[in-house]
C-alpha cells in the first residue's frame, strides 16, 4: 500500500476534526452538568431521564396537593378547637343557670350570653379557607349561617313566641300584627287581642305566646318587632330556613343554616392509590342519629339554651345531657380531622423521600461525572494541541522538497 502525502494529510485532518469535536462535546458537559445534549448523544438515557421526570412532576404534583390538605386540616381543627372552648364555657352557663337562687335579670344576662356565644358558633361554623367556606360541603361558596335578615320573611310557621320580662309589643304603621284563631296568652292579659297600629299591649315577665300548629303568616313580612331578646321556638323551616329569635333590631335567624344535609366530601389525591377527606360538614359518623347533622345540632341546641335559661331552673338542667352530647360530637369530629392530619403527614414525608430518590437518580442518569470529564477534557485538549504541531510539520512536505536541488 502507497501512503502518499495527501493520505497522511486526510487522515491527520480526520483525527483531529473528531479530536475537535469530542473536546466541544466535553466542554458543553462541563458547562451544563448533562451527559448529553441532543437524544442522540445517548438515546437509552434520554429515554431513562424523560421517564424519571415524569415521575417526579406526578410526585411534585401529590406534594402540592398534601400541602394543601394539611392547611386545610389545620384550620378546620382550630375552629373545631374554639367551638370545644366554647361548649365548655356553654356547660358552665347552663349548670350555673340551674340553680333556683338566680332573679330574672340574672337568668336575661345568661341567656343573651348563650345568644352571643350562639352568633360565635355560627362565625365558626362560616370560617373560610382561602376564600372557601371549610364547613359549606359543595356549596363552597355560601355561608353555612347566612346574615340574618331585619324583618320577619314572609311564608315562616310559628307556634310559640316567648318574650322578656315586662315586653311592650307595639305594632308599626301598615303592619298588622295579630294573633291567629286560638292563639292563647300565658298568663292571659286584660285583652287577647294584641293591639291595632299605634296601641301597644304590655305583657307580664315570662309572658308566652302560643300559637296554634301550623299558623302561617302569624306577622307580616313588611313588620319589624320591638322585641329585645324575644324567641320564636318550634318553628317550621320555610325555602330560607328556620327562625328562633327576634331582636331589637328586626329578626336573627339564629337557628337557621345551610349546613349540607348529607354527605358532601371533598377528596385530595395525595398519592396514587392514596386519597384524604379533608372538609367536614356535620354528617360524619360522630355517634348523632343517621341522617343528622351535628353541627346543626349542635348550633340548634345554643338557641334551645338560650330559651331554657328564662324558663328556669329545671328547664336549664334538663339541656345538660343534650349539650354533653353534643361536646361529644365536637371532640369525635377532631378525632377524626386528627387522623387525616396523620394520615397527611404520613404522605407528605414519603413524598419528600421519593422526591429526593428520583432526583438523586436523574443525576445519575442524565449528570456529567464532572471529575472524569475534567480529566479527559485536558487529555483531549494536549493530545489536540500535539496534533496541530505534528500536523504543521507534517503537511508542510512538498514534492518540491524532493526536486529541490
Amino acid at each position: 500500500m502507497q501512503v502518499t502525502p495527501i493520505t497522511i494529510r486526510n487522515s491527520l485532518l480526520q483525527n483531529m476534526q473528531t479530536q475537535y469535536q469530542t473536546i466541544n462535546q466535553l466542554q458543553e458537559e462541563e458547562s451544563t452538568g448533562q451527559s448529553f445534549q441532543v437524544p442522540s448523544d445517548n438515546p437509552q438515557a434520554v429515554t431513562s431521564t424523560m421517564s424519571l421526570n415524569a415521575a417526579l412532576t406526578e410526585t411534585t404534583a401529590y406534594s402540592t396537593a398534601a400541602t394543601s390538605a394539611q392547611n386545610w386540616l389545620d384550620v378546620t381543627s382550630g375552629a373545631l378547637q374554639n367551638m370545644q372552648q366554647l361548649w365548655q364555657t356553654m356547660l358552665s352557663v347552663t349548670v350555673q343557670a340551674s340553680s333556683n337562687s338566680l332573679t330574672s335579670t340574672d337568668r336575661n344576662a345568661l341567656a343573651q350570653e348563650v345568644q352571643q356565644a350562639q352568633t360565635s358558633f355560627g362565625q365558626l361554623l362560616n370560617t373560610q379557607y382561602e376564600g372557601t367556606y371549610i364547613f359549606g360541603g359543595y356549596s363552597s361558596q355560601t355561608a353555612p349561617v347566612p346574615p340574618a335578615p331585619s324583618s320577619m320573611p314572609a311564608g315562616y310557621t310559628v307556634s310559640s313566641i316567648m318574650l322578656p320580662s315586662g315586653t311592650t309589643i307595639t305594632s308599626t304603621a301598615g303592619a298588622a300584627i295579630t294573633l291567629v284563631p286560638g292563639a292563647v296568652i300565658t298568663p292571659p292579659p286584660s285583652s287577647t287581642a294584641m293591639p291595632t297600629s299605634g296601641t301597644s299591649l304590655t305583657l307580664p315577665p315570662g309572658t308566652t305566646i302560643t300559637l296554634p300548629t301550623g299558623s302561617t303568616t302569624t306577622l307580616s313580612s313588611s313588620a319589624t318587632m320591638p322585641l329585645a331578646g324575644a324567641s320564636v321556638t318550634s318553628a317550621t323551616s320555610n325555602a330560607a330556613g328556620t327562625v328562633s329569635t327576634i331582636n331589637s333590631s328586626g329578626l336573627t335567624p339564629l337557628s337557621e343554616t345551610v349546613l349540607p344535609s348529607a354527605g358532601q366530601p371533598t377528596v385530595f389525591q395525595i398519592g396514587q392509590n392514596a386519597q384524604v377527606t379533608i372538609n367536614l360538614t356535620g354528617n360524619e359518623n360522630a355517634g348523632q342519629p343517621t341522617g343528622s347533622n351535628y353541627l346543626q345540632t349542635a348550633y340548634s341546641a345554643l338557641g334551645q339554651l338560650a330559651q331554657a335559661i328564662t324558663g328556669g331552673a329545671s328547664a336549664s338542667q334538663a339541656m345538660l345531657p343534650a349539650l354533653q352530647t353534643d361536646e361529644g360530637y365536637l371532640s369525635t369530629a377532631q378525632s377524626i380531622v386528627g387522623g387525616r392530619m396523620q394520615r397527611v403527614t404520613q404522605a407528605q414525608g414519603q413524598l419528600t423521600t421519593l422526591a429526593q430518590n428520583l432526583n438523586q437518580t436523574i443525576a445519575q442518569v442524565s449528570g456529567a461525572n464532572m471529575t472524569a470529564v475534567t480529566v479527559q477534557l485536558t487529555q483531549e485538549e494536549q493530545a489536540y494541541q500535539a496534533a496541530l504541531q505534528s500536523g504543521a510539520q507534517i503537511l508542510s512536505v512538498s514534492l518540491l522538497n524532493y526536486i529541490h536541488p
